[in-house]
């Protein structure tokens, strides 16, 4: 596991609501129904509250792979 600092529980949250499809349902709500869900996500992640952000710990699997060389071909 690795250790993952965050913004701020509503900094992040929009920014993720924004890079996923979620930005355009989103964008179809009224303002009070924006606040309601951030308030939520707040309250909620609130158990993950570090300093001043949000702080999570998270697997990473790494893969390297590499092309096996190809011979040329002689005439």
């Amino acid at each position: 596991m690795k250790p993952l600092q965050l913004p701020a529980a509503r900094e992040f949250m929009w920014q993720y609501v924004h890079s996923t499809p979620l930005g355009s349902i989103v964008t179809g709500v009224t303002d009070q129904q924006r606040l309601a869900l951030q308030d939520e996500v707040q309250e909620r992640w609130q158990r993950f509250a570090s300093g001043d952000g949000v702080a999570t710990e998270v697997g990473i699997t790494t893969l390297r792979g590499t092309k096996p060389a190809t011979a040329s071909k002689s005439s």
